[in-house]
């Protein structure tokens, strides 16, 4: 398969580590070391987080702007030392351990259930000006150059696309690579 082209996984930094908030009950945001940050999820397997690699790599290299994924920082087949008895339980039998780096906190699900002019104030601080075209065809770009390089997504939902802004620039996080698939 093509996922054989990524380079080895990351092992799971050495804890404590510390669940600042949960996303879901299998996605933790969390805190270890020397203060560094982190998403943690519990219902993880080695091929999800080999395509997310992967797909992170193509990006970077193709000079498509404000498109990303998120970096894998660890995997792990069972719980590292120092995680939280809650992280612990979450684990589905048969699954391991994602650790990725922090994205934004709004999903584009969270800013299209607005028309722009009515965003609640907390969300417009975040969100000074409407997305452009530009920046929906960006991620419109990276999505086809996915697919050319036979990696599709398998559920590209409102949701999985987390969102920020800086300078009127969109930047799209491309997250949950569960269901990823190579071809």
């Amino acid at each position: 398969t093509s996922w054989l082209r990524v380079p080895p996984l990351p092992a799971m930094p050495e804890g404590p580590f510390k669940v600042l908030w949960s996303y879901t009950d299998q996605a933790f945001r969390v805190v270890w070391g020397n203060k560094q940050e982190g998403v943690l999820k519990t219902k993880a397997e080695p091929r999800e987080a080999a395509i997310q690699k992967q797909a992170r790599e193509i990006l970077l290299k193709s000079g498509i702007p404000n498109v990303f994924v998120p970096n894998v920082l660890g995997v792990s087949e069972q719980p590292a030392e120092g995680m939280p008895e809650e992280v612990v339980k979450a684990q589905v039998q048969g699954k391991g351990f994602l650790l990725m780096e922090t994205g934004p906190k709004l999903s584009l699900e969270d800013l299209l259930d607005y028309d722009y002019p009515t965003l609640p104030e907390h969300i417009k601080n975040v969100f000074p000006e409407p997305i452009k075209l530009e920046d929906f065809n960006n991620l419109r770009k990276a999505m086809e150059l996915l697919h050319t390089n036979d990696i599709t997504h398998g559920d590209l939902a409102l949701v999985n696309i987390l969102v920020s802004q800086k300078d009127g620039k969109t930047d799209f996080h491309l997250i949950d690579w569960q269901r990823a698939k190579t071809f």
